[in-house]
């Protein structure tokens, strides 16, 4: 047992350090230290001779127990063109899992072995679509590179995933041009255990439906969900919930699962966070393959910075996005539809506030002046644009001047009707320096605006004045 408790200091303290998507709550920190202390008063009578257990490694807490014994044989997975891709070996450091791959480039042209990027990403472990196995190599002509594709055990334990019995990889292999060369596709790999593993599982489920498990890798348990939220382009929606992630941001995950027979994005956009639109656009996009579920992040911390509004996320009562579907090309396979999260019975919270100094109100519009958010390259004029005025509205802003100094200038705020937005108007750090200004100096900023409903009419060209 001495021994296993330096294996799950050492797992614990990799996976730590190297996962960087922020799935496990601060519980594991606290496993961290526990096993710290534990290991500080074992490890000096240890003795060398005693081996560690083969199959299987310890779980913190409630959370899957997660086993190594799974191997693959060696597996040509691309033989082509001068081009070959070999699975040669699975190993585990710790719970960390490894493929190794050997890749051979027999052309006469350097190339770029490409796998797990935004651009092309098929890569998936028994039936999930899995970000964190990444590949991206130069290849010289006539040489090999003997590769290690590391796949984030904290991932896995958040997808409930305790044992590999598969693993899906492809790569987008380009010349020095960025031409492609040769596009794989998902090519399999199963192990010595995929014949004993059922794939149609529903892990994700079946970890996140266990309370205890929920708040031990998600924290702050908030909002758990099975209701199927989008069902449409082959593509189902149906597992939501929002906790906590190791860096205290408040995070949602959805569950989607592709029914269809040709891989798809699903996109998520326009989020609203207590009736303040945060993103107006679409915010992620995830691949996912035929019969392949894939777990997508909302990290709320995030797209609220990205809307510069001020909203207390700790205290929220509703949050609304859309989910919809595209093809490999990104051209529309089912239309956005609207999911609404009401995390409490009313689904009314206090942590959104449009509030601040009113500087123009119009036609239905307003717009609200709240402050300047300070930054070491830029700064930014904040506003919310409340609009009741029946219209979907666009806002424009050029003629900027900050103390009868003219400076650049171009933004827009894009506001659904009913909806309130927000809009920043960026002072960068160098024009406010050629113009020996600080922050703190700014007494008055104007600027001109137009706004335009969403054929492009003019509502109103007002001139508005700021005093910070």
């Amino acid at each position: 047992m001495k021994r296993t408790n330096l294996a799950l200091l050492m797992v614990l303290v990799l996976v730590m350090s190297l996962f960087c998507t922020g799935c496990l709550g601060k519980n594991i920190k606290n496993a961290v230290e526990q096993a710290m202390q534990s290991n500080e008063e074992t490890t000096e009578t240890e003795p060398e001779e005693t081996e560690p257990e083969e199959s299987a490694s310890k779980p913190v807490g409630n959370s899957p127990q997660f086993m190594t014994g799974a191997g693959i044989e060696e597996t040509v997975l691309v033989d082509q063109g001068g081009i070959k891709i070999t699975a040669t070996e699975l190993t585990y450091t710790g719970n960390r899992p490894e493929l190794h791959l050997t890749l051979e480039n027999n052309t006469d042209e350097t190339l770029q072995f490409i796998s797990g990027s935004i651009g092309y990403s098929v890569n998936a472990v028994n039936g999930y679509m899995i970000g964190s196995m990444y590949v991206n190599e130069e290849v010289l002509p006539g040489k090999i590179s003997n590769e290690k594709v590391t796949i984030d055990y904290e991932e896995l334990q958040l997808l409930g995933i305790n044992e590999i019995a598969e693993i899906q990889i492809g790569f987008d292999i380009q010349n020095d041009d960025y031409d492609e060369v040769l596009v794989t596709g998902a090519k399999q790999i199963k192990t010595s255990v995929y014949d004993q593993y059922d794939l149609h599982e529903d892990t994700f489920r079946k970890a996140m439906s266990n309370e205890t498990v929920r708040g031990e890798l998600l924290g702050q348990d908030v909002y758990y969900s099975e209701e199927v939220v989008y069902d449409d382009g082959g593509v189902i929606v149906d597992t939501v919930l929002k906790g906590t992630n190791e860096y205290g941001d408040n995070v949602v995950y959805l569950e989607a699962y592709n029914n269809g027979s040709s891989p798809v994005n699903v996109e998520i956009g326009n989020v609203e966070i207590d009736g303040i639109v945060v993103c107006k656009s679409t915010w992620t996009s995830e691949t996912v393959l035929p019969e392949k579920h894939v777990v997508i992040d909302i990290d709320l911390d995030d797209v609220v910075d990205y809307g510069s509004a001020d909203i207390d996320l700790d205290s929220i009562g509703e949050i609304i996005f859309t989910v919809g579907v595209s093809d490999e090309d990104y051209d529309e396979v089912a239309k956005d539809r609207e999911v609404v999260i009401a995390l409490n019975e009313n689904g009314t919270g206090s942590g959104a506030k449009a509030d601040g100094k009113e500087v123009y109100n119009s036609h239905g519009i307003r717009i609200i002046y709240k402050g300047i958010n300070e930054d070491s390259f830029y700064s930014e004029i904040l506003f919310y644009v409340e609009n009741q005025s029946g219209k979907d509205i666009e806002v424009t802003v050029d003629s900027l001047s900050v103390n009868d100094i003219m400076f650049n200038a171009f933004t827009y705020a894009d506001v659904a009707d009913g909806k309130t937005g927000t809009m920043t108007i960026e002072l960068f750090e160098t024009e406010l320096e050629e113009n020996d200004l600080e922050v703190s100096d700014i007494t008055e900023v104007e600027f001109g605006c137009e706004i335009m409903d969403s054929k492009w009419n003019t509502i109103d060209k007002p001139t508005i004045t700021v005093n910070p």
